[in-house]
Order: structure tokens, then sequence, then C-alpha cells
């Protein structure tokens, strides 16, 4: 298991089965973590969403479409995604 210390916040990476684990952190961290992980380029363009903080469990078998879908669906954003860059905004 691997994790990574974020504030007083943690994600956890399981290896072993293969999850990605956040606790209240906030957006702009989640998606450096999934940027990472799918290697794309992610970025947050309004500044109010980047202390969104968030819980969330993703397992490996699902694509990064898929967790951003159950993502905005809570967080108050949409996201658009060109070649290989994913702009995320705030609902209006």
């Amino acid at each position: 298991i691997g994790s990574g210390l974020v504030g007083s916040e943690m994600c956890i990476r399981d290896r072993t089965r293969s999850t990605l684990v956040f606790r209240q952190q906030p957006l702009q961290e989640i998606v450096s973590e999934l940027s990472r992980t799918f290697h794309t380029d992610i970025r947050i363009a309004d500044d109010s969403l980047k202390n969104y903080r968030m819980t969330a469990t993703f397992d490996a078998r699902e694509s990064l479409t898929e967790i951003l879908e159950l993502l905005k669906e809570t967080g108050n954003f949409e996201y658009k995604q060109t070649n290989d860059h994913i702009i995320i905004t705030k609902l209006n």
C-alpha cells in the first residue's frame, strides 16, 4: 500500500487492489493524483473549485471518464476533454 500525506488528509493508493482513496481532500489534490495515475493533463479553470473537498474511493477498473463523471455529480463542476487535456470548470 502506498500513501501520500496531503496536508492533514491522505490519499491512499493500494497497489495490491489498485484503488484510489480520497478522504476530504481538495479537488486540486484529487486532480493531481488522477493526472499522475492516468498520465493525462487535468486542470481546474476556476480557483473556487480548487479547495472543494471531496471523499471518494475508486477501483482500478474505473476509467478516468467514469471517475470524472462520478466526481462531477457531487462536485458542482463540469469538464471538457480535448486531445490529451481535460479542463474542469464550475457549473453556471
